[in-house]
């Protein structure tokens, strides 16, 4: 094991090649670096915990959008309430709202559903 400070002496071919990377790299000035690595074949225990990942940020997602539809629907109804709106376009307003909502929902869905098809391989 080798300290950041230390001269490296790479024991064989894989630690030869690493070392004259990441002299390249730093020779480079670069400020961002893309380091590609390999990966074994995941398993369908690990597709499942990313599938259930998912699943959790899916949902996450969506209590995030249905917040902020209840934020903005007590902004209308607020509106509506100091006179700055009438009825009609508080209406009018609510259903556009629940329309964006409903987008943003079936963009999600769709998104996951792409999603967990490609992870379960």
């Amino acid at each position: 094991m080798y300290k950041e400070h230390e001269e490296k002496h790479p024991k064989n071919w894989y630690g030869e090649t690493k070392y004259i990377g990441e002299k390249n790299i730093l020779a480079s000035g670069c400020k961002f670096t893309i380091i590609r690595i390999s990966m074994p074949p995941l398993t369908s225990e690990d597709r499942e915990k990313f599938v259930k990942l998912l699943h959790t940020k899916l949902e996450n997602a969506r209590i995030q959008i249905r917040q902020i539809r209840g934020d903005k629907m007590r902004d209308i109804k607020k509106s509506f309430e100091e006179k700055e709106i009438s009825e009609d376009e508080k209406f009018g307003f609510e259903k556009a709202l629940q329309e964006i909502t409903d987008k943003f929902i079936t963009s999600i869905d769709e998104i996951g559903a792409s999603k967990e098809k490609e992870v379960r391989g």
